[in-house]
């Protein structure tokens, strides 16, 4: 599985995927002041559909009163059948601060089980 030059993650031949994703987001200041909650979609698009798919979708809020520096983590993971060439992507709000640490924010998916094209 791989990157293609613009980001998304492309999927190399058809079957059941587990695809994940967490994402953690940072504040510096008190989280509850800026945002009401965090959100991360997985997408995913093709040249079949012209609108990207939303496969999943997670919410987190920041507790009501924060510390001066905060780290919020939201996980989300699920099975589905896709095909060859199939790009995922993941969005999250405009803006959001977030760790780019490997151990914090990260994106994949593995092969569940191959299947005969469709």
């Amino acid at each position: 599985m791989k990157y293609n030059a613009a980001g998304y993650l492309v999927i190399p031949t058809n079957g059941i995927y587990f695809i994940y994703a967490q994402v953690t987001f940072k504040c510096l200041q008190d989280c509850s002041k800026l945002v009401q909650q965090f959100f991360v979609s997985i997408f995913k698009k093709n040249n079949h559909y012209q609108d990207p798919e939303v496969l999943l979708k997670s919410y987190v809020r920041p507790q009501a009163k924060g510390d001066d520096f905060l780290k919020i983590s939201t996980y989300q993971g699920g099975a589905f059948k896709l095909y060859a060439d199939d790009h995922m992507y993941v969005e999250v709000p405009k803006n959001s601060r977030i760790s780019v640490h490997e151990q914090e924010t990260y994106f994949g998916a593995f092969l569940l089980e191959p299947s005969a094209s469709d």
